[in-house]
């Protein structure tokens, strides 16, 4: 009943003539991207590139990153579960390894899986902006940005402030989140902290996920610096999350972060320096261990009459360790702006199933006794870049080279370059042809239980990646389009062949991915007429198809891809400060999964989701009810995993300045 009498009023709400007071929006041609070696405005950047606002972020019926990301042009959020309790996230057809997540430049990559790489220590109220970008860019980001990256940008400390925001829906979930920043002549200082608790939705979706972080930032003279670090603590119900053979699995982890940088600008010179470190833990039950789930009886697991194979003796234990830094150096010399570089990064694991024999073993902090690390290996990179930006009239050219020295697999080259050209004053076209590497992740090398079989036989996966698109920006309009090719070999999948049981990581020989990207963003707002139904538009639709299809076999990722997303992100400002927006996503997915209980492979069906967003602002406070998946729809977006259906909440956030 509830959820009719909501949408009695945003209907009402639609109808309504009056209009509230505009809110100024971020253009994308105001935004600094880092997409380049170069920090450039966004709208001169020769890659297909789409900036996910603050202001996108508070007026959508989004809660977590993961759910801001879904507003992104060709990002493919495949999600085990509602509220960020653990999501995938790929870019342009791409597998969820081949997307680089970044906070503020600084790499968030997990070398046990990239299934943590959403384990991220800040919240969406601590976000300026977020930068997706499109196609290989190993030459500017590293071997991680296989087929594109996402920069996640936080705030600036610009006055004392102080914000709450409590929220609660359907399943039990509630949110509690504060934070607070103080301003200190030319330094400022940021704290955060986020709860969100949820019963599940079915049987064994249960999460408590927690965030605590600081940040401090300022500039004195030349030099601008941030310091930042955050702990990101999850403890969920995994029902199916990876595989279907045995439901009831259960995960906790804990990332924690450091992370320093500077900046020096002065005259023709620019100096970017950053070191970092994060430390991540990990433990997978596949036999949820509890009160009312599985008990250990010595070397058993027994629930009721059930009892777990005799092979299962025990959890899942993981520690990675990543410590990593960089250093950028640009010089202007007349019409060229030549930059040097390079990189460096040490990546280690402890377990006691990835990696080879520890000579001692070694305790697992926080866990019982009997939890040891008994295996455990290490890598090290570096990179180094060269690159030239040549700017002459109409013309901008950038093109460079990255050499990746590895301690697992030897040195390789990898160039590329970008070339745009303004047509008009209005218009630009651009295109570039980019290489890209990624390393096999510890879990793809060694992982062994459960029915799935890691290969230390792997071998880096590479592309060639091609471009070319026109962007079009004029005041209260922005579009563009592109079309995208990437050759790829050696491709990492996890594949199940038809009538076999066991799923094995191994290498695709040679994939090929052609995609086209279009968006389009208008703000009716600054148009002559003001009689128009919204204020903004957001469209963007992607479409990827590959030259190799999974027959025959089962592939978990690589050959998973969308082939089809459109969303379409509309917002209405009603009269007293009410808005109303409306996110309605499409999506059409290549490949299948092996139902459980079958033998064959199952294709996805296409879907479409609408969410919605009623809210009224104040000067000291936002009111909001959300109801996600409006339609009630049922979809799978990974193999077994059933995913909830419509999800109605209400918050209220507080601000103080």
């Amino acid at each position: 009943m509830k959820f009719y009498v909501i949408s009695a009023c945003w209907i009402l709400f639609a109808l309504s003539p009056g209009k509230a007071q505009s809110v100024k929006e971020v253009q994308l041609n105001e935004v600094q991207s880092t997409a380049a070696r170069f920090t450039l405005p966004t709208a001169n950047v020769a890659r297909t590139i789409q900036i996910i606002t603050a202001d996108d972020i508070r007026k959508s019926a989004v809660k977590t990153i993961d759910d801001a990301l879904e507003l992104a042009l060709g990002v493919d959020v495949r999600s085990r579960g509602p509220f960020g309790v653990q999501s995938d996230i790929s870019t342009a057809g791409g597998s969820f390894e081949q997307t680089l997540i970044l906070v503020n430049g600084i790499p968030m990559t997990d070398p046990q899986t990239g299934h943590h790489m959403m384990n991220l220590p800040i919240t969406l109220d601590q976000i300026d902006h977020i930068e997706v970008v499109q196609g290989g860019a190993s030459r500017v980001y590293g071997a991680k940005a296989f087929t594109g990256a996402i920069n996640i940008i936080t705030k600036k400390v610009e006055d004392n402030t102080a914000s709450a925001q409590i929220a609660g829906g359907d399943y039990g979930f509630y949110s509690v989140q504060g934070s607070a920043s103080v301003r200190i002549k030319s330094t400022g200082l940021m704290m955060a902290a986020q709860k969100s608790v949820s019963d599940g939705y079915i049987t064994n979706t249960d999460f408590d996920n927690r965030n605590y972080s600081a940040q401090w930032s300022g500039k004195v003279k030349s030099i601008s610096f941030n310091v930042m670090g955050g702990i990101n603590h999850k403890a969920f119900g995994a029902q199916n999350f990876y595989t279907s053979a045995f439901p009831t699995q259960f995960e906790e982890t804990q990332a924690r972060m450091a992370s320093a940088s500077l900046a020096y600008d002065k005259n023709k010179l620019s100096v970017r320096a950053a070191g970092y470190y994060r430390r991540h833990f990990d433990r997978f039950e596949l036999y949820r261990e509890g009160d009312d789930w599985y008990q250990r009886r010595g070397n058993l697991f027994i629930m009721g009459t059930d009892t777990a194979p005799s092979w299962y003796t025990g959890h899942n234990y993981h520690r990675t360790d990543v410590q990593g830094g960089n250093l950028n150096v640009s010089y202007r010399l007349g019409s060229h702006l030549i930059s040097v570089g390079g990189d460096m990064r040490h990546e280690e694991v402890l377990s006691n199933v990835l990696g080879e024999a520890l000579t001692s073993t070694v305790q697992a902090a926080g866990e019982p006794d009997y939890a040891k690390y008994t295996k455990g290996t290490s890598r090290d990179e570096m990179n180094l870049y060269l690159e030239d930006q040549f700017t002459y009239n109409r013309w901008m050219l950038s093109a460079g080279l990255m050499t990746a020295i590895t301690s697992d697999y030897g040195t390789r080259l990898f160039p590329g370059a970008d070339i745009s050209f303004r047509w008009f004053s209005n218009v630009r076209l651009y295109a570039n042809v980019n290489t890209a590497v990624r390393y096999p992740t510890f879990t793809d090398l060694y992982y062994n239980r459960g029915g799935a079989v890691g290969s230390k036989d792997l071998k880096p996966e590479t592309s060639l990646n091609y471009e070319g698109g026109i962007r079009y920006i004029n005041g209260p309009l922005s579009a563009q389009v592109a079309v995208f090719r990437r050759e790829a070999k050696s491709l990492i999948d996890w594949i199940r062949v038809n009538g076999e049981t066991t799923t094995k990581a191994a290498n695709i020989t040679e994939v090929n991915f052609t995609g086209f990207n279009a968006s389009l963003l208008v703000d009716f707002k600054k148009m002559p007429s003001t009689n128009f139904v919204f204020t903004s538009l957001r469209v963007n639709y992607s479409y990827v198809i590959s030259d190799t299809a999974s027959n025959n076999f089962e592939s978990n990722y690589v050959l998973d891809y969308l082939k089809h997303k459109l969303s379409v992100i509309a917002t209405q400002e009603l009269a007293g400060s009410w808005t109303l927006n409306w996110t309605l996503n499409y999506q059409d997915r290549e490949g299948g999964y092996i139902k459980t209980g079958a033998s064959s492979e199952t294709s996805y069906p296409a879907f479409y989701t609408l969410d919605g967003r009623v809210k009224k602002s104040t000067r000291f406070a936002d009111v909001y009810v959300d109801v996600n998946n409006i339609f009630n729809a049922k979809y799978e977006d990974l193999g077994n995993i059933e995913q909830p259906g419509r999800i109605i909440s209400a918050g209220v956030a507080f601000r103080i300045n």
